[in-house]
């Protein structure tokens, strides 16, 4: 219990001796994660996973995250997002890609989507909250104005904001997304484990913050143009675009090579992907890579 209760002090005095804490939040929280096709995350996933009585060995460990918004689509009056959420070990090992609808509640004045995201259901209560487990929220709210300037490329003060309870913690850039997060809940099982997301990249809007840990779309042709496909998701048949001739092949995410056709230099060429199981697949074409969901 001595980590849980170092965590209650520690915010405890950031609730008493923060000077704004009690501040109400007056930003549109559709900027705490910014949905825009193109946006781009990428983190450092840190868990900590100590040897324990039940757990003989240190299991922790550092995953990368790329989190990238595919293409918006509406439904009813709600613009929903589809977000690539790839995940790799430090030394490049493939985890998982899964592909998230993520959107703006409007309801719930909050952005709802996966991992991270989903800590943002917490913005339109942050002084408490009736869901279930309250204690996941943010009673304590503050700002604080020095944040690794570096990251942003000035050497002025950066203005954040802090989202505090007595089991986790999240910092966000208004405009750019969630900076930082993380925290543990040591009564909620037998190890005293925790888990911490660091932003290392970002860029929004089409300008960069921070560097590169997580590359996964091959480098750009010569002017520029990457291998192109629409739609994107696809329910059926796809056009695909090059800047050369040769074979596109598709894969799916075990790597398996699934279909392959021949493209003409500069041409277009389809793709029947309605008899592939849902899912997410790549495309390859002279050293460039896409990324396409089949629903």
């Amino acid at each position: 219990m001595q980590s849980r209760t170092l965590l209650a002090v520690a915010l405890t005095c950031f609730l008493v001796y923060s000077g704004r804490a009690q501040d109400p939040d007056t930003l549109d929280p559709r900027g705490y994660f910014p949905l825009e096709v193109g946006n781009t995350w990428e983190y450092a996933h840190d868990l900590y996973r100590p040897v324990t009585v039940d757990r003989p060995q240190d299991e922790s460990e550092t995953l990368l995250e790329r989190h990238h918004i595919l293409r918006s689509y509406n439904e009813g009056d709600t613009t929903f997002y589809d977000l690539l959420l790839r995940v790799q070990k430090e030394d490049g090992t493939p985890v998982s890609v899964d592909v998230y609808k993520v959107w703006y509640d409007s309801a719930e004045a909050s952005v709802r989507g996966p991992s991270i995201i989903s800590w943002l259901r917490c913005l339109d209560a942050p002084y408490g909250t009736s869901d279930p487990t309250p204690s996941e929220c943010w009673p304590f709210v503050g700002r604080d104005e020095v944040y690794d300037p570096d990251f942003f490329g000035t050497e002025a003060t950066v203005e954040v904001k802090t989202f505090s309870s007595f089991v986790y913690g999240m910092t966000v850039k208004h405009g750019i997304g969630v900076l930082s997060a993380g925290g543990g809940c040591e009564p909620c099982s037998p190890f005293d484990d925790s888990e911490y997301w660091t932003l290392k990249y970002a860029n929004i809007g089409g300008r960069s913050y921070g560097a590169v840990i997580l590359a996964v779309d091959g480098p750009p042709t010569s002017d520029g143009r990457q291998l192109a496909v629409y739609p994107n998701p696809i329910s059926g048949t796809a056009t695909i675009e090059t800047e050369g001739k040769g074979q596109v092949e598709v894969f799916d995410i075990l790597g398996r090579k699934r279909a392959s056709v021949e493209s003409e230099a500069g041409g277009k060429v389809q793709l029947d992907f309605g008899e592939f199981p849902a899912g997410l697949y790549v495309l390859r074409h002279a050293g460039q890579f896409r990324a396409v969901v089949v629903r």
